[in-house]
């Protein structure tokens, strides 16, 4: 039983992570939101320094969104794997019995 509160544990975990990973990711989209929003304000004339600014700005957000959307993907994928394994340990496991004395 001891692995298997042990995966439990693990698995609580990366859903921890996971769940800290979404939030940020959320963050990120409003952000890359409220940018495209302002880039539309601007429309096409004028501004060029203020667009370019703002279009750097999208850029980098999208870089951190990928790496947090890459490090979600990772953790699931750990935490799909653990789950398997402790299903298989339940599957496993028998009780004994015990006689009457």
């Amino acid at each position: 039983l001891g692995e298997v509160v042990k995966l439990w544990e693990e698995i609580q975990d990366l859903a921890q992570q996971m769940g800290t990973i979404e939030g940020s990711r959320r963050m990120l989209r409003e952000q890359q939101d409220d940018q495209a929003r302002n880039l539309k304000v601007l429309g096409d004339k004028g501004n060029r320094d203020l667009r370019a600014k703002i279009e750097k700005s999208l850029g980098a957000l999208s870089d951190d969104l990928d790496k947090l959307n890459r490090r979600w993907v990772e953790l699931n994928l750990q935490k799909g794997e653990k789950e398997r394994r402790l299903q298989m340990l339940f599957k496993a496991i028998t009780f004994k019995r015990e006689e009457a004395k």
